[in-house]
């Protein structure tokens, strides 16, 4: 497909005159081009540096700047735009956008929104246009920074956390474009949330379209835009997240400027073919485009290699580097470990490259972070790339801007840097002033904070502050503690003073974010990720009404969110009466001091699930059994943990809140319900683990000479803490076994191990062999031992388990005569009665027979021995066993009393198998898990590993009841009648899946999952992908 994008900067002519000119917006332009008339005569000076509040916090680099790949590292950069004599900037950390004089670096005006300002501020006509994660566009004088109009382009009053900040779900995350009275901006970042594109009058900020079919479209386009839009005389391009301006994959969307549309219809005379550079890759005039220390031909087609022009490359030994590429989002590389994972370098503010009054300006990071985080700016010739002038800071220069006589410089370290001709007045350092303090009350709430820290023991995670009239607890509570906080306020006009408030003291969204509840509105904030809740008015008597008690019940966190009501003025007997009006279990009137409060610590969710082991639980259902989690489902948050590792890493593991991740050299547990990092324990990658109730066991490996002795040890670890509590310890005359295996029973009180030894001596030509294998338990609490099976001295020998449900152990045994006998009989019984076509060819020689035994799970005590029939489940077992996929192994699950031995099997990716029937030899055969006797055994039709939920084998793309193998059945959409269930993944869908009681999970071009309780279809969230295992 011929696709096209805005037009190069070919048609932009170099204007040498002495006039000054405005840089508006960012690369100057809607069409980006990176290039001013505006004429400077180097040599430059540094005439006034501004350091911005946060760039106390701004963190040193300490990975090169190639590398670098985490959005967080690019927070502290402050956009900027130029017109007239003021320079404007938006900051990320803070939330504002910021008026500084040009000629001193003093801050004339600053706006202060609820959440991050996004991009380069854009000038239009004496007006300045920004973007907020709050889910706002606002439209700013550029005088003196009072609101004109505010566009609120979020859908619904709903937030989420974005790397550990609130934010709207519908953030506004590209910069707002202006062109010819019209303001363009998008909305949302999350596709599965849905995204948006608007156009509205820059003068009223009335709507005039917008496109809202990019979020749920099955393709590639469904966007999740971030970044600067380009804009030319027909057409509007989008760049997606992380992916920028990269045309790999059609990663740039476009859309009719006109009217929205998507795909682009409109001829635009100025575009050039898909394959080109796109403007915002270095600068380009004429047929050279310039790319710092590099001049080559334009690239204008597809697959057409540019030509060198000049070159001035450090070749020796470089020192410095320029950042040209990170904008269009770039593939990086792979990771370290073995398999690797793909992440990508993208800076969606980098403008490194100008060209301005006939001489390009760049800026070069220095490479190694052990020499030096700083940067040189350079002005070059542009005919032989000869330096003109060039200078040294000691921070990251990501963005230049050349207007009105003057060439600026910002970092991302939160400082810009003004540079002038010799002789301009200079003004040396502005150090934006902090407030010791921001708001009144602070004598009267800072015991009260006291009081509440005393009393919960929470000092990080997540608070809420209700009913807030000063703000002065939220502030309080900020300098007691780590807690990133939000203050709600029913007051617009105090909620906005005292956002300034906090700004000037350096605590808006640095630590406090402020957001205003209009009355009769219910609170926006995700669901359980306040880890504390509180209440400004209810320490001066005034608890919370009824409406907020809801709010405070969805909001605050189960099994470790605490709510603290009271303290101040707040008798008991009001606390208690209001104990009684919230119809909810557990407040109780505690006493802190003088201070009287209602607590109340959520319980777990009702029909909550976990995930202990690999595969879900030790019944191997690939299942989570959780009942909470029902559609719709929206984004709580996403962010950290950040993982970096391959295919062969272990899964996660969930339970009791927390979650736990492999990670390089350890293992971290995180806030399930916010991703916040709680503990981190050290052990060698890929370590095999799983979770016992509160406990978590983590078998090491290990090592001599750096090589793994196949000899490993077992370790306990507390699940709330990460501390280590010992080892786990054999018997004196086991001790010179291996732990081959553990796992936990379903409610986790119980853990399981199997322990081998084997020895082979020569005795002449004689071989020696002495072995023992069997099995123990312990209780996971304390560790003591509780029952051991097989080992030294024993007749019988146990080999490890298959599966572990319902209080049993099922374990692969030697198969007898017996056994045979029994299986085949009751295979013969059951054709007999419900396929009796399949005894036509029956051939007991060709019948795959093995065999099981049971254990109790409490005692160890033997419940029976059984022969089991695996014909057509394993790979090549029977005549008709074929497969089509790498990875077939056998594969056992128990659950709901059963047995199911069943293939596990790389997905047929692309159905490509599956349509001519080459799964239907596939079965599935189930035992009952208490007597040992067959349920059912059938030809299964299906692709991969099955999954169990609620009592249905989920078998791609069928669903069976699990006693009787019936397929699951739908009412057809269309004819109403009965169907046979099923669900079929679609694009990239080669992956395994799971399940929670009312979902399927899997990879579908992204992340997808089906509702089994709406059935409504397949729902893909895109930009995130699981692994093709």
């Amino acid at each position: 497909m011929n696709r096209k994008l805005s037009p190069l900067v070919a048609l932009v002519c170099i204007v040498t005159t002495a006039h000054s000119e405005d840089w508006p917006t960012w690369r100057h332009d809607p069409l980006r081009s990176g290039v001013s008339g505006e004429k400077l005569a180097p040599p430059l000076e540094e005439v006034w540096v501004f350091r911005s509040r946060q760039a106390r916090d701004a963190p040193v680099p300490t990975q090169a700047p190639q590398s670098f790949a985490y959005p967080w590292g690019m927070h502290y950069t402050l956009p900027i735009s130029s017109a007239g004599d003021s320079l404007f900037f938006n900051s990320h950390i803070d939330g504002r956008t910021v008026c500084l004089d040009v000629a001193t670096g003093s801050k004339r005006w600053e706006f202060v929104a609820a959440a991050a300002m996004n991009r380069t501020p854009t000038y239009y006509e004496k007006r300045i246009y920004v973007g907020s994660d709050d889910g706002h566009v606002y439209c700013l004088d550029a005088g003196t920074g009072k609101l004109i109009w505010k566009f609120k382009a979020a859908q619904r009053n709903r937030w989420m956390l974005s790397y550990e900040k609130l934010t709207s779900a519908w953030p506004v995350r590209s910069d707002v474009a202006v062109d010819r009275g019209v303001a363009y901006f998008t909305a949302g970042i999350l596709p599965h949330e849905g995204t948006f594109l608007f156009a509205v009058d820059a003068e009223t900020g009335k709507l005039i379209w917008c496109n809202a079919s990019q979020g749920a479209a099955m393709r590639r386009e469904a966007i999740a835009p971030a970044g600067h839009l380009i804009v030319s005389g027909k057409t509007i391009w989008v760049p997606r997240d992380h992916l920028g301006y990269n045309q790999s994959h059609g990663m740039l969307v476009s859309f009719e400027r006109e009217t929205g549309n998507h795909p682009v219809k409109v001829e635009d005379p100025h575009a050039i073919p898909y394959g080109g550079d796109v403007p915002v890759f270095g600068v380009s005039i004429g047929d050279t485009r310039y790319l710092g220390d590099v001049a080559q031909t334009a690239r204008k087609e597809q697959n057409k290699p540019a030509v060198k022009i000049w070159d001035r490359r450090e070749t020796k030994d470089p020192t410095h580097w320029t950042d040209v590429d990170s904008v269009l989002g770039l593939r990086s590389g792979s990771s370290k470990y073995r398999v690797g994972g793909v992440h990508y370098r993208n800076d969606p503010d980098a403008c490194t490259v100008v060209f301005a009054g006939g001489i390009i300006y760049h800026s070069m990071f220095q490479i190694d972070p052990g020499k030096g985080v700083g940067s040189r700016i350079l002005a070059r010739r542009p005919e032989n790339g000869d330096i003109l002038w060039s200078t040294q800071i000691p921070e990251r220069a990501n963005q230049l801007v050349v207007a009105n006589g003057r060439l600026f410089a910002t970092t991302r370290r939160g400082v810009i840097r003004c540079f002038a001709p010799p002789g301009t007045a200079k003004h040396g350092t502005i150090t934006e002033r902090i407030n010791d303090v921001a708001v009144g009350d602070q004598e009267l709430f800072q015991s009260i904070a006291t009081s509440i820290v005393q009393q919960t023991d929470v000092r990080d995670g997540y608070a809420l502050v209700l009913d807030c009239e000063s703000g002065a607890l939220a502030e309080q509570l900020a300098r007691q503690t780590n807690l990133s906080i939000c203050a709600v306020f029913d007051d617009a006009a105090k909620a906005i003073a005292t956002r300034v408030s906090y700004a000037r003291a350096n605590l808006n969204g640095t630590r406090i974010t402020v957001f205003h509840q209009p009355p009769g509105t219910k609170l926006p904030f995700p669901s359980y990720y306040a880890d504390l809740i509180v209440s400004e008015a209810a320490a001066k008597g005034t608890l919370p009404t009824k409406k907020t008690i809801e709010d405070l019940s969805r909001i605050l966190k189960p099994i470790r969110g605490i709510a603290l009501i009271g303290g101040g003025k707040t008798t008991a007997d009001a606390l208690g009466r209001w104990n009684t009006a919230t119809q909810q279990q557990g407040w109780t009137i505690v006493k802190s001091g003088d201070a009287i409060w209602s607590r109340r610590v959520r319980p777990q969710l009702a029909q909550s699930g976990s995930w202990t082991h690999q595969l879900g639980d030790s019944g191997n259902t690939g299942s989570s059994d959780d009942g909470a989690l029902k559609g719709p489902l929206g984004v709580l948050w996403y962010g950290p943990p950040v993982l970096r590792y391959g295919n062969n890493s272990m899964p996660a593991r969930l339970a009791h809140g927390l979650m736990l991740l492999p990670v390089h050299n350890g293992i971290i547990a995180c806030d399930q319900y916010s991703g916040r990092k709680l503990w981190y324990y050290p052990c060698p990658e890929n370590s095999q683990f799983f979770i016992a109730d509160k406990t978590v066991y983590l078998r090491r490996e290990t090592f001599k000479d750096d090589r793994p002795t196949g000899k490993a040890l077992w370790e306990r670890i507390t699940l709330e803490t990460g501390k280590k509590i010992d080892g786990v310890v054999l018997p004196r005359m086991m001790e010179q076994g291996t732990i081959s295996q553990m796992a936990a029973s379903r409610d986790g009180k119980i853990v399981y191990g199997h322990v081998q030894w084997q020895k082979i001596t020569k005795q002449g030509d004689q071989e020696i062999r002495k072995d023992f294998r069997c099995l123990f338990a312990e209780d996971s609490a304390s560790g003591k031992r509780l029952w051991t099976i097989g080992g030294v001295g024993q007749e019988r020998q146990w080999d490890s388990w298959v599966a572990i449900s319902d209080g049993r152990l099922y374990c692969s045994i030697p198969v007898t005569d017996t056994h045979r006998e029994k299986a085949l009989t009751e295979i013969r019984a059951y054709f007999q009665q419900h396929s009796p076509e399949r005894l036509k060819d029956f051939d007991p020689s060709k019948r795959t027979i093995q065999a099981m035994a049971a254990l109790e799970g409490t005692t160890g005590r033997i419940l029976y021995e059984a022969g089991i029939d695996t014909t057509n489940v394993f790979l090549y077992s029977g005549r008709r066993g074929v497969h089509y996929n790498p990875s077939i192994i056998p594969f056992t699950m128990a659950s709901d009393n059963t047995v199911v031995f069943a293939t596990q099997s790389g997905a047929d990716k692309g159905w490509r198998q599956w349509p001519n029937g080459a799964y239907k030899p596939r079965t599935l055969t189930v035992y009952a898990g208490d007597t040992g006797k067959l349920l059912w055994s059938k030809h299964a039709d299906y692709r991969t590993r099955p999954v169990i939920a609620n009592g249905t084998i989920y078998a791609e793309p069928w669903g069976y009841d699990i006693q009787t193998g019936e397929r699951r059945q739908r009412t057809h959409p269309v004819t109403g009648q009965k169907a046979d269930w099923a669900w079929c993944r679609y694009g990239k869908q080669c992956g395994q899946f799971s399940a929670s009681r009312h979902f399927l999970f899997g990879r579908s071009t992204g992340v997808a999952y089906h509702d089994l309780l709406n059935d409504d279809g397949l729902y893909t969230f895109y930009h995130s992908r699981m692994s093709c295992l």
